[in-house]
């Protein structure tokens, strides 16, 4: 018996997909799948400030797969509100 081996030393989202192992009598595939644990792909500041009745946006980048969702809570006092 011959063992072919798919390798992949440093997997990455670039290796997710189909792969097929393919012989003169036959061939079989599998679907490879990742995970990478979530996190901010850039830190958010700790203070911002804007002026009453101008337009402000705030970006929540996130990296992982699958991706995270993301929502945003304002905390007041010892309670979070969903926005």
């Amino acid at each position: 018996m011959t063992i072919h081996q798919l390798v992949l030393t440093r997997a990455t989202a670039r290796n997710i997909g189909t792969y097929q192992c393919i012989t003169p009598f036959g061939s079989a595939q599998i679907y490879v799948e990742m995970y990478a644990p979530p996190s901010l792909s850039e830190p958010l500041p700790s203070e911002v400030h804007f002026q009453e009745d101008e337009f402000f946006q705030l970006p929540c980048l996130t990296i992982g797969h699958p991706l995270p969702s993301v929502h945003w809570e304002k905390k007041t006092g010892n309670e979070n509100i969903r926005t």
